[in-house]
């Protein structure tokens, strides 16, 4: 896989040489949590909003920010003035507004999951280098010096945690009376809790190992299908992944119960853990630090804070319009993504999952 190199302070963020123009694409609630964020970030200015109709992006506009103009998705292809996309759409829209975006000379960021499958993600990979426009996966958390430390703590040869043996985590939420459900319980639209919230641990495991799994375990809940469609998607997941250098990943994930978000990274000496792995506060966030009996400091338990990291979005933002600028290397970049795909891949086919393109 192609490694994240964390070569950047994503605390400090950097200004482009112009802001960069940003429309978002969807008027969803990410995108109503995301577009006051996109404005205070670093060499970002949201100058549009897109909806597939008109009074719908003229309504969020009005509400969230009337100095934006209210485009359809159309017309942000021929637009001169947008120059970048936070496509905010629902999973299976992703690839081919991906592309369509880039060979419109757009600089796309990505919500989560990109694409769920390694051939979808290859080509789109393929379709950024042809344009020479950037495509970005929308990992926010990979912008918060939180998940820098963590990183830290999992490979530095001196971690406190001593050798990383293990990573445990839960994410889970009920979205069954959300604005979230028809398209996160849709086989359609590819949802379910493993591409909406499951792609967290999975993203962070492979991050920390720098591996690709060499063995995928997976079991699944399966919902009923929602009206009008013939499958059903995992509302709630268990994943194992096994890494060649011996760490295990164990994730539990649902869109079915909760709130429980949890993470633990276990190592030979230590564990290190936090209820806040995805969404770190952005003044002060802290993670709990245990040492085992036999640790060379003795045994105990210390708190590790981060002062300032910045708000996990921003952040993002500000080093994406770095990135346009050529002052900075996205992260996390397309090879990752490719092997990201591939694993929500084989994870969904361990569990028995396939997506009907026909409901």
């Amino acid at each position: 896989m192609s490694r994240i190199e964390f070569d950047f302070d994503p605390s400090d963020l950097i200004d482009a040489p112009d802001d960069l123009n940003w429309c978002v694409m969807g008027t969803g609630m990410i995108a109503r949590k995301v577009t006051p964020l996109l404005h205070a970030a670093g060499g970002c200015c949201a100058t549009h909003v897109a909806s597939r109709d008109i009074a719908r992006a003229e309504a969020f506009a009005a509400e969230i920010d009337p100095g934006l103009t209210a485009v359809t998705y159309e017309d942000v292809e021929a637009d001169e003035d947008i120059e970048a996309v936070y496509l905010t759409l629902p999973n299976h829209l992703h690839a081919e507004w991906c592309e369509r975006l880039l060979r419109a000379g757009k600089h796309v960021l990505c919500e989560k999951p990109l694409v769920t499958g390694a051939t979808e993600a290859e080509r789109l990979a393929a379709t950024s280098k042809q344009t020479g426009r950037l495509l970005v996966e929308g990992f926010m958390y990979l912008h918060h010096p939180q998940t820098l430390l963590l990183h830290a703590l999992a490979t530095q040869a001196d971690s406190p945690i001593g050798r990383l043996r293990a990573i445990d985590a839960t994410f889970c939420h009920d979205l069954r009376g959300s604005d979230f459900a028809k398209t996160r319980f849709s086989n359609r639209m590819r949802g379910g809790a493993l591409a909406d919230l499951g792609c967290y641990p999975i993203s962070l495991a492979r991050t920390l190992t720098g591996e690709e799994p060499a063995a995928i375990e997976a079991e699944a809940l399966i919902a009923e299908p929602i009206e009008g469609e013939r499958a059903g998607v995992d509302a709630e997941a268990r994943v194992r992944f096994a890494f060649p250098s011996g760490v295990e990943l164990r994730a539990r994930c649902s869109i079915a119960e909760g709130p429980d978000i949890t993470l633990t990274l276990t190592g030979e000496l230590g564990n290190v853990s936090t209820g806040l792995p995805w969404a770190p506060d952005p003044a002060r966030s802290e993670l709990t630090l245990v040492r085992f009996d036999g640790h060379p400091e003795g045994a105990g338990e210390s708190t590790l804070v981060i002062e300032g990291g910045g708000e996990k979005f921003t952040n993002q933002f500000a080093h994406f319009a770095a990135c346009v600028a050529g002052e900075a290397q996205p992260v996390p970049n397309l090879r990752w993504s490719i092997d990201q795909a591939r694993a929500i891949e084989r994870t969904h086919a361990a569990m028995g999952l396939s997506f009907d393109q026909g409901s």
